[in-house]
């Protein structure tokens, strides 16, 4: 790689992600940072999360300054995120996609996370998650929301109309639809503890 940074860069924070660590499971839960990474072809944002990281991790061999910190957060929560896939929870209702646990965090952890990251001394890969990642059921309960189950043979179907409705920017991106029965577990110990 040619040298990308400025002089005197410190840090670059990567906002990355759990699907880093790949959408085709079963995984060995919960998955810490030294869980295997690997590609899903089917699911672009997983498999740009993926390749970054690959990037990055060349990057650091080559180029050792400045430090590189990836931070995973799970699913953001929190009252001011302005985030359209959220739009079902605001109106009360919680789509279930699959039998995957949603594990989850508040969006000023990660805030927080990403100030620390920033002026002090942390590098590499740290998860950013609640502690106990909920099932549909649970997370619903929780929150007073009314669960709508999406049966498989109905998520397919939604798949296949929303190359569609996406023309519409409404719709997103139909693989997450198959996403839902992955079970993204991730252990937050060493962001804890540095």
């Amino acid at each position: 790689f040619p040298h990308p940074f400025a002089p005197g860069l410190p840090c670059i924070v990567y906002p990355s992600s759990p699907a880093a660590f790949g959408q085709d499971g079963p995984h060995t839960l919960p998955m810490d940072e030294t869980h295997p990474r690997r590609g899903t072809p089917w699911l672009t944002y997983a498999d740009n999360k993926f390749e970054v990281e690959a990037h990055l991790d060349q990057l650091e061999k080559k180029h050792p300054e400045p430090r590189i910190v990836r931070l995973r957060p799970t699913l953001l929560l929190g009252r001011r995120m302005e985030e359209p896939a959220l739009g079902a929870l605001r109106r009360g209702i919680l789509p279930r996609l699959g039998n995957g646990r949603i594990p989850m965090v508040w969006h000023e952890h990660v805030a927080d996370a990403v100030m620390l990251a920033l002026f002090g001394d942390a590098r590499g890969a740290f998860n950013i998650s609640a502690d106990e990642p909920l099932t549909a059921e649970q997370f619903a309960e929780a929150a007073g929301l009314r669960m709508v189950s999406l049966p498989r043979p109905g998520r397919a179907g939604w798949a296949k109309l929303a190359p569609l409705l996406d023309r519409s920017g409404k719709a997103g991106d139909p693989a997450w639809l198959r996403a839902g029965d992955v079970d993204l577990d991730v252990s937050s110990e060493r962001a804890k503890r540095e």
